[in-house]
């Protein structure tokens, strides 16, 4: 401290700004840094994590519209309604094909608890495709009412099962 006061005054003002510009450049670069990893985060959320809850929100509107075909089906009692309606629900399903294989791409480096919620969201539609065939399958040969008890025991609680877990996915 003392060799500071055997310093003139024009050379501790200079040190003085000098430290100051110091502080103020470093400032300056940390804004910068920080400006950039918020740039790279902002594009992260637009191209990658709303393109997911889109992509996630189709499946989920496919599997409410699939639910309407089914339900028309059995409500029909009339067997060659299946067969126009298995028109639709591929046409459903075809669209959900490209909408997971978007989402398959986009999850490639994703945190582990992410990837888990959104195999679990494949499993749920698995289990929910193969209660819409068991309801189907009956209502193919006319046996409508055993369709009705399938659709009520198997297929709503699938449907719940997977839109919870669109849902946490999302």
């Amino acid at each position: 401290m003392r060799a500071l006061h055997n310093v003139s005054f024009a050379l501790r003002l200079a040190l003085g700004f000098g430290l100051i510009a110091l502080v103020a450049t470093a400032m300056g670069l940390a804004g910068v840094v920080l400006t950039g990893q918020s740039a790279e985060l902002t594009r992260r959320v637009i191209e990658e994590d709303f393109q997911k809850v889109r992509l996630a929100n189709a499946v989920a509107e496919a599997a409410q519209e699939n639910m309407q075909i089914v339900a028309e089906v059995i409500l029909s009692d009339d067997p060659t309604f299946v067969d126009r309606a298995a028109a639709r629900l591929e046409t459903n399903r075809q669209r959900n094909v490209e909408s997971l294989k978007r989402l398959d791409a986009l999850m490639a480096g994703q945190p582990a608890d992410r990837v888990r919620r959104y195999e679990e969201v494949k499993a749920r539609r698995k289990a929910f495709i193969d209660g819409r065939n068991a309801v189907l399958e009956p209502a193919r040969t006319a046996r409508f009412e055993e369709a009705r008890v399938r659709y009520q025991d198997d297929l709503l609680p699938a449907v719940a099962a997977y839109r919870e877990a669109l849902a946490a996915f999302r």
